[in-house]
């Protein structure tokens, strides 16, 4: 498998993470960062294009028949790790102040601010979120060129934009064979006999994912084995 070797890679986080309702799946990082550095140098792909890239990942692939994925896990919290807990996200436009803003009290246009619709929209959204001190994944492939391709990941999660899932720092180190569990994460029904025999089936169950990024196109989802408490 051309330098590919197993590998475990560590996140060191700052900020609590606003956890999606799927795994994080360590070569979906791998995927944002191949493609976030290509549009770097000005490069506007298509969506073919981007397919494309995603093909050609520096990781490893598992096969067995004519189904494969990734060699790569799902992200697993580690250190001291938080039960979830609510965060309230919440946005009120005072339009008192919206008017003192404005240097005058509303002489044209509409005098009412529609609060249900629009940019004075107003919302209370909760989200779920988790606190962990890092976060760690295992895989098989080119260690530096994943190595260079983590490294412009900035953090994790959803809501990133907001500061949440914030990575400080990024290890990436060759491990044993033995040792590396990349397969803890979606895997096709139809490969669950092709993995290693140190692989425990009792720990996984069935579900309905998809396998390869890009992994919000939902309709590639099919019929898998999912690990039970993994992440």
């Amino acid at each position: 498998m051309q330098n590919y070797r197993p590998f475990r890679a560590l996140a060191v986080l700052t900020s609590p993470i606003v956890e999606p309702s799927r795994p994080i799946l360590l070569d979906s990082l791998v995927a944002w960062a191949a493609v976030d550095r290509a549009k770097a140098g000005g490069w506007i792909p298509s969506q073919n294009e981007i397919r494309g890239l995603l093909l050609d990942l520096p990781l490893a692939k598992h096969s067995y028949e004519d189904e494969w994925v990734w060699m790569a896990s799902c992200m697993m919290w580690r250190g001291t790790i938080s039960q979830p807990f609510q965060h309230q996200f919440t946005l009120k436009v005072d339009k008192n102040d919206y008017a003192r803003d404005r240097n005058s009290i509303y002489k044209k246009g509409p005098s009412v601010l529609t609060e249900g619709t629009g940019q004075f929209k107003l919302y209370d959204l909760r989200q779920t979120l988790r606190q962990a001190e890092m976060a760690e994944c295992y895989g098989v492939g080119d260690i530096d060129a994943v190595t260079e391709l983590l490294h412009r990941v900035p953090a994790i999660g959803k809501r990133t934009r907001c500061g949440w899932g914030t990575v400080k720092s990024w290890t990436i180190k060759e491990m044993s064979e033995n040792e590396c569990e990349w397969w803890l994460r979606p895997i096709p029904f139809g490969m669950k006999n092709s993995l290693p025999p140190m692989c425990d089936m009792n720990a996984f169950s069935l579900g309905r994912a998809v396998t390869t990024p890009p992994y919000w196109d939902r309709v590639r989802e099919q019929k898998v084995i999912i690990p039970i408490q993994s992440w």
